[in-house]
């Protein structure tokens, strides 16, 4: 096992935290919907949520882009980044290929962040997940509508 494989535990337990404190008040699930009909988004929609969490059901921490990094970076106006993520292991973490595995026809996949600024809940298209890192993924969403 390497180094980086041993730490894991402790990460996600350190990470799980400020949940513990009340400073992460922002739940974050991958929403994956199915759609019943022949098109994507026809006929009935079932959601399936999977929530991302860290060690105690905690959520990660999730950072609202500020306008320099949105001008800068392209990207559209309400982006996120979520994270650090902790990476799979033995007994938590987060499978990489959760986030960024294949889709099958007629799917979706969108993230639910629901807290203060979103009290409904409010879905967010990934536009980018940063699994360079052996110890945590980020991943970047922007604001999306949907029915």
């Amino acid at each position: 096992m390497a180094f980086a494989d041993d730490i894991l535990p402790t990460l996600t337990a350190i990470r799980a935290i400020p949940g513990q404190f009340g400073l992460r008040p922002h739940a974050v699930s991958l929403v994956y919907a199915t759609s019943s009909g022949d098109h994507t988004g026809d006929g009935d929609v079932l959601d399936e949520d999977t929530p991302i969490t860290e060690a105690d059901s905690q959520p990660p921490k999730v950072r609202w882009l500020k306008d320099e990094e949105i001008t800068v970076g392209n990207l559209a106006s309400g982006s996120v980044e979520i994270g650090p993520i902790t990476p799979a292991f033995s007994t938590g973490g987060t499978d990489l290929t959760t986030i960024t595995g294949q889709l099958d026809r007629g799917m979706t996949r969108f993230l639910r962040i629901t807290g203060p600024k979103h009290p409904d809940g409010a879905l967010y298209e990934i536009t980018q997940v940063k699994a360079d890192r052996s110890l945590n993924y980020k991943i970047q969403a922007k604001p999306v509508s949907y029915t």
